[in-house]
């Protein structure tokens, strides 16, 4: 009877530290997670900013879509839009990064100072983000972003 106990008594101990270590596991991949979606995020604003057209250039997928206060756009517009871009000093917070296989869904909100886009003064209001990138033989590339502030309006926006 003794025997048995015991052996009812490990087992189910193997199977909690078999769990615990199940769980550490899928917090590591998630924290990986986290940190890759960040990192990829930061270094896409720092090339926006620093204008870094190779870079951007590489990290933009084909297939690449926007949308934001510009409208929708491909690839060549928003790489034109980053090119007349005047991105004063940002700030990138509460990210939530989600994988699935290659693709990551990056949301984050940002504070900006000093935006202009063509000369047109972007929102101050601290905006949400979008960004899905995939994973292929070229590394990580975004695919599309969507910035959900609007523009300030322009005088001729205004109707009185």
């Amino acid at each position: 009877m003794q025997n048995k106990l015991l052996k009812i008594l490990i087992g189910g101990s193997i199977v909690i530290i078999g769990l615990m270590a199940s769980s550490l596991v899928l917090a590591q991949q998630k924290e990986s997670t986290q940190m890759q979606g960040e990192k990829l995020t930061r270094l896409w604003w720092e090339n926006m900013q620093s204008k870094n057209m190779n870079a951007i250039e590489k990290t933009i997928s084909p297939s690449f879509q926007s949308i934001g206060s510009s409208g929708i756009v491909d690839r060549a517009k928003f790489i034109s839009i980053v090119k007349n871009l005047t991105l004063g000093k940002y700030a990138l917070n509460d990210f939530k990064v989600l994988q699935s296989d290659d693709v990551l869904v990056i949301s984050y909100i940002t504070s900006i100072a000093n935006e202009t886009v063509y000369g047109v003064e972007q929102s101050n209001k601290p905006p949400g983000r979008l960004d899905v990138w995939q994973k292929n033989a070229s590394g990580w590339q975004i695919v599309s972003h969507a910035d959900l502030s609007p523009a300030k309006p322009s005088k001729a926006d205004v109707k009185n």
